[in-house]
């Protein structure tokens, strides 16, 4: 589990956009068995998750309307549907 947790932050990389009217961040994790895309802007959360578990897999791809959300909510949005897939909460 640790070597997964070492090759994940090996792979992680973070964007940030900025154009003149909107904020954009994405955030890429993978490793050999999982994919984890997030990608963020004034409006919407995009969270994608591929697994190639054989007896489990995950293949979940849904955004959700954060516009009447501050940052605490939204990273508790993210968090919530990042450890019901079984990946570890974001910072």
């Amino acid at each position: 589990m640790k070597f997964l947790l070492i090759i994940a932050l090996a792979l992680f990389s973070v964007t940030t956009c900025t154009n003149s009217k909107q904020k954009t961040r994405t955030v890429t994790m993978k490793d050999e068995n999982r994919k984890l895309k997030i990608e963020e802007d004034n409006e919407t959360i995009t969270i994608k998750v591929k697994t190639r578990d054989t007896e489990n897999p995950v293949d979940y791809n849904e955004s959700f309307d954060v516009r009447n959300m501050n940052e605490m909510q939204r990273k508790e949005l993210q968090n919530h549907i990042l450890d019901s897939l079984g990946f570890e909460k974001l910072k």
